[in-house]
């Protein structure tokens, strides 16, 4: 496994930490939250009924063009693990560095 910063890329997947930031006024990825080495996401939703935990994996996947991201730990913390699977973990997170900002290598 390969870590940088909030991603981690296993044999046959992505997993990302994230520190939700719900009820916000936009959906929004902030950058990286170096304390708990999470990507920090700002969601519209209000944690309630899960509101903000599907419009965090529908902003991610919309943003970061993925696709069946899944919440593996944190379904009901600000702190989630999310995974996604890919046959090049490595392409992706360098694919993702272009994209996420706060990213290092």
């Amino acid at each position: 496994m390969i870590e940088r910063g909030p991603l981690t890329s296993s044999e046959r997947a992505v997993i990302m930490r994230v520190r939700v930031k719900p009820n916000s006024r936009e959906d929004s990825i902030e950058g990286v939250d170096e304390h708990h080495n999470a990507l920090v996401v700002r969601v519209k939703g209000k944690a309630v009924e899960g509101r903000a935990n599907r419009d965090l994996i529908g902003f991610l996947e919309e943003k970061l063009n993925l696709k069946e991201l899944t919440i593996i730990k944190g379904h009901r913390s600000r702190m989630k693990l999310l995974v996604y699977e890919t046959d090049d973990p490595e392409g992706e997170i360098e694919r993702l560095k272009g994209t996420v900002p706060g990213i290092r290598e």
